[in-house]
């Protein structure tokens, strides 16, 4: 019998979602109108799988050698929470910004309500500053 707990479906989603970079699961794991607070890369909230779905590509063609390795995942109730380490070289344009070449890994967290075997709701913190340093989206300042 498959494990559906809410940590085993978070587990899922990073493999399946991200590191195989599966964009047909999505479906699978959100509900229709599955909220990620925070979720993309500007810190915005989303709603629903299209919306997940084209920050997913985004993010791919970015980073298409993105991978998420779990550090610890905790369990309690009906929610999941995750911290995690993506690592990627920025070599696309999906994120509007000329490819920087650069090695990136990007600290985060995440808590996952999981309902009828669906995420239902995401909480999302990440280290966005690494990200927009490595994207070229931040201009320094001398």
């Amino acid at each position: 019998m498959p494990d559906d707990s809410p940590a085993a479906l978070t587990r899922a989603w990073f493999e399946r979602v991200w590191n195989q970079g599966d964009a047909d699961a999505i479906d699978h794991y959100l509900s229709p109108g599955c909220m990620a607070y925070a979720g993309d890369e500007r810190g915005c909230d989303m709603q629903g799988p299209e919306a997940f779905r084209q920050f997913h590509q985004r993010f791919l063609d970015a980073f298409p050698d993105i991978h998420f390795t779990l550090h610890e995942v905790i369990e309690q109730g009906d929610t999941a929470a995750c911290r995690w380490t993506a690592r990627g070289t920025h070599t696309g344009h999906g994120l509007g910004m000329p490819p920087s070449g650069q090695a990136v890994t990007i600290d985060g967290m995440s808590m996952v309500r999981i309902e009828g075997g669906r995420a239902t709701e995401v909480w999302n913190a990440f280290d966005r500053t690494t990200l927009a340093i490595a994207c070229r989206l931040v201009v320094p300042v001398d």
